[in-house]
């Protein structure tokens, strides 16, 4: 492939592919075929290995020993144990929203009685304001 750089200075406002201007075939029958069969052949290396893998048709070599231990061999399979739970602390587990519970109730009440006291405070200050201006009057 030859790169022609008078030709992205041409001047020229058509716009054209690079693979129109160096003639290179991207859509054309030859390309397609071409990656059919490399998707081919890819899908037939893929299936020998496989076959070689799951089938127990290991190639002939040095490293026989060692597939065998990989693959073949069923008896090194392990059991792992499940961990063990968590020791129990004795305590039921409805004292932690109960304590909660009774604690907001708590909270509320203090609330409620404090804003009780200052309104009946504010009605007795307002009652002995009144006594008050009608005693001067």
């Amino acid at each position: 492939m030859v790169l022609n750089p008078e030709n992205y200075h041409s001047g020229e406002k058509t716009y054209s592919s690079l693979t129109d201007l160096y003639q290179i075939r991207l859509f054309h029958e030859d390309f397609e075929n071409r990656l059919l069969l490399k998707k081919e052949e890819e899908n037939g290396r893929r299936q020998e290995l496989t076959a070689s893998l799951f089938d127990h048709q290991l190639p002939v070599s040095d490293n026989r020993e060692l597939y065998q231990k990989l693959f073949l061999d069923s008896k090194q399979m392990t059991i792992q144990k499940q961990p063990e739970p968590p020791a129990q602390t004795g305590m039921p587990s409805w004292i932690v929203p109960g304590a909660g519970i009774l604690i907001t109730g708590f909270v509320f009440l203090v609330l409620w009685y404090h804003q009780s006291r200052r309104n009946r405070r504010k009605r007795e200050l307002f009652n002995q304001t009144l006594e008050f201006q009608s005693n001067d009057v």
